[in-house]
């Protein structure tokens, strides 16, 4: 079958349509009608079906994916670092650690990240950059991908913790330049992925599981340095592939 070629415009309303679908499913209150368990496992299941039906659809829509490099995505195995921020502060703070940890609560946690990771980066860096990278150069597509993807997190919670979204909407928008860098600059949806999935299940639900104390001041401030450190390494990894095409 002939696959026509899509304007920009039309992927545009494509992925708006998305990421509509993506965020109905995760706004959808199923907690009035399913017990929390059940309530999870729905949405859950929900994300895992439109990441299939996302991909079947993929180049019927005309949206491409950047080539996939095995060189490139391994400078990125020192961003992982960033999946691992909250225990570094728990290494520091000594804080107490849960010896009876739910492992139930634990895989249902792996398998929820798993699914957001692969909706979301299918989403906001495949579709997003594809539209985006028509008009702008990658710097500006990175940016505003990132942006749009910190703002959707910002609005999702901001009417229940205005507070807390706002903290949300921060690490929201460094995780999305750091896994946009990854798939624009590194060529590897696999491991802007995986880095999704890591920063999401090792910082939040495995810390959640196993830490039964309190953050504090210097939880943010261990975060802000290993963000800062993460940064200062993709500046130049940045450095190096502008060298790389300067000298090509």
């Amino acid at each position: 079958m002939e696959i026509r070629e899509r304007t920009p415009k039309y992927k545009l309303y494509t992925a708006l349509i998305y990421l509509c679908a993506y965020l109905l499913i995760v706004a959808f209150p199923f907690d009035l009608f399913l017990s929390r368990d059940h309530h999870l496992l729905a949405i859950t299941a929900l994300k895992f079906i439109l990441f299939v039906y996302m991909v079947a659809q993929l180049k019927k829509e005309g949206f491409s994916i950047e080539p996939f490099s095995w060189k490139k995505s391994l400078l990125f195995i020192p961003t992982l670092l960033l999946c691992c921020s909250n225990f570094v502060f728990l290494a520091i703070n000594k804080g107490p650690i849960d010896s009876k940890p739910d492992y139930l609560n634990l895989i249902n946690g792996a398998v929820s990240c798993a699914a957001t990771a692969l909706c979301e980066e299918l989403i906001f860096r495949v579709m997003a950059s594809d539209v985006a990278k028509t008009k702008f150069n990658k710097i500006l597509t990175l940016v505003i991908t990132a942006g749009i993807f910190g703002a959707v997190h910002f609005i999702a919670r901001v009417f229940g913790d205005p507070f807390g979204a706002t903290i949300q909407a921060g690490y929201s928008l460094f995780l999305g330049l750091v896994v946009g860098f990854t798939y624009l600059y590194g060529g590897s949806l696999i491991s802007a992925v995986l880095i999704h999935f890591l920063f999401n299940f090792i910082n939040d639900s495995l810390f959640a599981v196993i830490h039964a104390g309190d953050w504090n001041g210097t939880f943010y401030i261990v975060n802000l340095c290993v963000g800062l450190l993460v940064a200062i390494y993709l500046f130049i990894l940045f450095v190096f592939f502008k060298k790389i095409v300067k000298d090509n």
